[in-house]
């Protein structure tokens, strides 16, 4: 698969299937008492950092990558989305999982508690649980590409409800919007795919009014619904520690091992 980089309405394809590492600080800073007992402290965190490795890129895609490490695209930061996040779960690790803060609740509506939810595959660690006067989306719009059918879902409970894929333009403004199948009392998982209209850049996904509990939302560039993975979105990405050794270099085949670092920032 392929990496991007960009801006909402504007992801560049970086580099098709490059290897890549994920390191993710820790959460936890250490302490041993006099006494000598350990403590930990729970610090902010949480933040990821991709190690790739481009293997024989050609001068174009060399050229393309240097124009984020260079500047020519601004300082940044940028959308990024690894080769697995397209695939598993474009939403961002908090908006995945459900963390309060990324719940945004739509005019009216009150988020009641995040406790864990039981689902058909087994618990979510947490839930959306709301009240029916509105509905709730799971943190902000994520990209979208032309051409390429987007899939949404979550697992809800809620009579009459639906999981609500929205599809933006460069504005913020809603294009289009496409429902899944109703939502009953019993939680299961309900998805919804669609193919971006004209004009669309991003897209979010909400819960409507009569959903009471929804847990584990995905979104994904897939034409159906994929096995629930954990947020692999990333919103805000700086590049750097970029170095190439030259493999070849002879007219109309040029090629060179790319390794560059992308950071997660904010």
């Amino acid at each position: 698969m392929t990496v991007y980089l960009g801006t909402l309405g504007r992801m560049i394809p970086i580099y098709s299937t490059p290897s890549a590492q994920l390191e993710i600080e820790d959460r936890f800073n250490f302490k041993r008492t006099i006494e000598g007992r350990r403590k930990a402290e729970v610090i902010p965190g949480g933040r990821r950092a991709w190690s790739l490795n481009a293997q024989f890129a050609d001068p174009a895609e060399s050229a393309t990558l240097q124009e984020f490490t260079n500047g020519s695209w601004g300082r940044g930061p940028f959308w990024f989305v690894s080769a697995d996040a397209s695939v598993t779960n474009l939403l961002t690790p908090a908006a995945a999982s459900c963390d309060p803060a990324s719940v945004v609740m739509s005019s009216g509506a009150t988020l009641l508690g995040s406790p864990p939810l039981l689902t058909p595959d087994g618990w979510a660690a947490r839930s959306v649980w709301k009240d029916t006067v509105n509905g709730a989306f799971f943190g902000g719009a994520v990209p979208v590409l032309a051409g390429r059918v987007v899939t949404g879902s979550a697992y809800v409970a809620g009579s009459g409800g639906f999981v609500r894929l929205l599809f933006l333009n460069a504005a913020g403004a809603v294009v289009s919007q496409v429902d899944s199948v109703a939502a009953t009392t019993a939680v299961a998982r309900r998805s919804v795919s669609a193919l971006p209209p004209a004009g669309a850049v991003s897209a979010r996904l909400t819960v409507t009014a009569s959903v009471t509990a929804a847990a584990r939302p995905a979104i994904s560039w897939t034409d159906s619904v994929q096995p629930y993975g954990d947020g692999q979105g990333c919103e805000k990405a700086v590049v750097h520690s970029v170095s190439r050794d030259q493999v070849l270099a002879v007219v109309g085949h040029t090629f060179s091992n790319v390794s560059f670092t992308v950071t997660e920032v904010g």
